[in-house]
This record gives structure tokens, sequence and C-alpha cells, in this order.
């Protein structure tokens, strides 16, 4: 497999880059496609399939190639690979996001013997929870999985994702692969801890947190963050607000493992936080302050050994958190720079409002905030 990546100012230069391409034995036919709508997708589209080549992308909140990051630029990974070693699909959540997941990994399964799925998903208020367990639920629990939630810079607004002939700002696009051919090897890992007491989450319904400790959300996080973040913005009457996400919940499950869940709106109608992913009620807590700067050189090493030397990898996809890049400041370009050292393989990828992929010990498939999640593709 043949891969290249590209960080491209507009369209003109991504035409360029196409034409040097082919005039270099270079024809991709599969790529990844990271931009917002102001880099104008349809010409993106139509561009593409003038070459030939099927993609699937998404809005994003940065663009990462190789060693670089950039914002509201054309970011791709490319590869010239066999037919039939992938499919392509997508679809809106016209019923549920669960019910269109299960039939993504129930045509995934049907598709391969072993197949792996990388996927992305639009709109601002999905539950990447229910995206992962649904395709767990009909594909397997231990297929590969990875992806994450489209961006928007800092305006959690519209996000959007899309594919050949297709646009949707409430739905998902993915690459089903053959891992019989095409090897999809990775992890997810973010370097929060969580500080102090524990706290228990005492009513909640999917995402939405009502209670926390019995009393309502809204007071008891005022108690760690004080009352400055839950202020209305001047010349605002909405009663949904934003919360700075850099301030995650650790939240533990009974085995004693863990997953990060970041607050993303405050609602000061009825006191309730809305967070980007669903959590079990009754489940334990604790805040998550900043990171230290150590957390950029753990998640260097810790990639350096579940991915080993490199040799085999043909092309690396990195999804992280848009949290990352306010929490670390200029680290993160030092830990995206760092990665990039690490193989000096094609790698392109974005920052996001939500990651997929497997952690802990049991390299169990979750829905993460915070968090960078990293896929490496190797033709086998």
């Amino acid at each position: 497999m043949k891969s290249k990546s590209l960080l491209c100012s507009d369209i003109e230069e991504l035409k360029l880059k196409l034409q040097e391409f082919s005039a270099n034995d270079f024809n991709p036919n599969l790529a990844f496609v990271f931009a917002n709508d102001k880099c104008d997708i349809d010409k993106i589209d139509a561009l593409l399939n003038e070459f030939n080549i099927k993609f699937i992308g998404c809005s994003t909140a940065g663009e990462i190639q190789n060693n670089k990051l950039a914002i509201d630029h054309i970011g791709l990974l490319m590869m010239e690979i066999q037919q039939d070693y992938y499919l392509v699909e997508s679809g809106d959540y016209s019923e549920s996001i669960y019910q269109s997941a299960f039939r993504l990994g129930k045509y995934a399964k049907e598709s391969f013997n072993n197949p792996g799925i990388i996927v992305f998903s639009g709109g601002i208020a999905v539950d990447g929870f229910q995206l992962v367990e649904g395709i767990k639920e009909s594909a397997g629990a231990d297929i590969p999985i990875f992806g994450g939630l489209g961006g928007n810079n800092m305006e959690f607004l519209k996000t959007n994702v899309y594919t050949n002939g297709f646009y949707s700002s409430n739905g998902f696009v993915a690459i089903v692969f053959d891992t019989d051919k095409i090897r999809l090897k990775g992890t997810a890992i973010s370097g929060w801890d969580g500080l102090g007491m524990l706290n228990t989450i005492t009513k909640c319904e999917g995402n939405v947190l009502y209670e926390i400790n019995g009393a309502p959300a809204l007071t008891e996080l005022k108690k760690f963050f004080g009352e400055e973040l839950f202020m209305r913005p001047e010349h605002s009457d909405s009663d949904v607000i934003a919360f700075p996400g850099q301030f995650p919940l650790q939240v533990y499950r009974e085995n004693g493992s863990s997953f990060l869940r970041a607050i993303v709106y405050i609602n000061l109608k009825d006191n309730s936080a809305i967070l980007a992913g669903s959590v079990p009620e009754h489940a334990k807590f604790k805040y998550c302050p900043n990171p230290d700067i150590n957390v950029v050189t753990d998640t260097v090493e810790y990639y350096k050994e579940k991915l080993g030397d490199g040799s085999d990898i043909d092309a690396v996809l990195m999804i992280s958190c848009l949290i990352r890049y306010h929490s670390f400041g200029m680290l993160f370009e030092d830990e995206v720079n760092s990665i990039f050292n690490l193989w000096n393989k094609p790698m392109a990828g974005f920052l996001s409002y939500g990651e997929i992929g497997n952690t802990g010990e049991d390299d169990l498939v979750e829905f993460h905030n915070a968090t960078c999640s990293l896929v490496s593709l190797s033709e086998v």
C-alpha cells in the first residue's frame, strides 16, 4: 500500500498536488479528508471524483499532517490500495444513533470475515457512546474500531461528515477494512487523572447529568469550579451555555477501570450538565484539573510501546481531542511532532469533539473525551 499525507491551503493547491502524484506514478484511490465548509466541500468532492478517489471525511477543529497543525486547511491521508480490501458506507441518523451504528456493524460483519472500522460522525449533540455500542452489538466487541466526532473550530455549532456525493450534519461516514489484508492497530490515551474525593452520579439520562451527590448538577459543579465559568455570556438570553471542556470527569466502572467525559453544555434552566457521551447512573467520578507537562512524554512513550518500531506501518491516522490542544498550549504541537517522529510515516488527522479507540489492559473499544486516538494502517 502506497500512502502520502497532504496539507493544502485551498482547492487549487490540492489539484496541483494530485496532478503531481499522477506524474510521479502515485495513483491514490482512497482518502481520509479533514476540512471545514469554508474550504468548499462540494469542490473537494468534485475534484476527488475527477481523480477516481473514494473518500470519507469530517469537519474539524484543526487539521494535522505529519508534524504540522493548521486551522481551516484541507488535510488528507491518501492511499493507493486494492479496491476489494475495503468498503465505504454512510448514512443519516434517521432512526437513532444506536440503530444506525448497529446496521453499520452488521454490514461490516457480513462483508468481511474479520472487519475493522474507521468511522466519523457529524452532529453537535451526537452521543458517541451510542455509536460505539451499536457497532459492537452487531459486529462484536473484539473488532478494531477507530474514529471520532467531527469538530468545528471553537464554534460548537454544526459539525458534518461527507463522502462521495454525501454530506450530513447528523450522520456518519465509515470505511470498513478487511483486516486480513489491511491491519488496523492502535490505541487511545488521555493522561488526565482525577483529583480529590469520589462523587456519585445520582441522576442522569444518557449524556444529560441532572444530579451529583443528590444535589442539582450545576450546584455541585459550582462547588468545584466556582461561579465564573457558569455565568451567561453578555448579550445572550440562552439558557444553554458552553462549558470549557478541559475539565473532564473521570468516571469509574465497577471493575476499577475508568473513562473521561467532557462537559459540553450547562442548562441554566434545569441546572443540568450535557456531557459529550453517556454515563451510567450511580457511577462514581472525580473532577480532573489540567494535566502537567509529563503527559506529553508519557503519551509518546505509550504509543512507542504499543505500536513498536513501525517497520510495517504504511500510514497513521491521529484523532486528538480539541481539549488537549487548549490544555497543552504549545506542548500540543510537541506531542504531534514527537508522535510523527516515532515512525516518520505519512500521518494525517484532526482535532475532534470526541474520540473512538481501544484502551486499557483489555484493549476495549470505547468512546472517549480529552484523548488522543492513534491508528496505524499496514498492508498484510
